[in-house]
């Protein structure tokens, strides 16, 4: 599967994501470091990463780092039942139940990575067990020829 946050957005809908304005989006580009790609769209990820890190440069507090599980939801444009399935897997949550936006960032990488890990290795096992199977009728098969 896709990484939901491994996806480019335009500076508009990056400004409604971060609950900004888009002249806000510009500035920060333009002063203050955040990364722009070659084709003027912006990788959402690095642009959390960025966020979180220009906010605690500033010591402020960063305003997605206490999201409930809707306003997560919302954002990553996945389904509340998803968040349950990350949290049963280890989504990390703050005690209070909020979660820290640029954790789940952080964190969702390795759940899908696992993920596709896991898959290549039943795949790999499932391989296996066919090509034995399929040795093992070649060899009734000469077995019956020899007779």
């Amino acid at each position: 599967m896709k990484d939901v946050l491994n996806i480019e957005v335009t500076p508009a809908e990056l400004a409604r994501i971060f609950g900004r304005s888009l002249g806000a989006i510009q500035f920060w580009t333009e002063h203050k470091g955040l990364h722009r790609n070659s084709n003027g769209l912006y990788n959402l990820r690095q642009s959390f990463l960025w966020l979180e890190k220009y906010y605690k440069s500033h010591n402020r507090r960063l305003p997605l780092d206490r999201l409930n599980i809707s306003e997560l939801a919302k954002l990553l444009n996945v389904t509340r039942q998803k968040i349950y399935v990350w949290r049963a897997a280890g989504l990390p949550k703050q005690v209070d139940g909020k979660y820290n936006l640029a954790d789940v960032c952080r964190w969702l990488p390795v759940y899908y990575h696992d993920i596709a890990e896991r898959k290549y290795r039943n795949r790999l096992e499932t391989i296996r067990r066919r090509l034995g199977r399929n040795v093992r009728q070649l060899e009734k098969f000469i077995e019956n020829e020899n007779l």
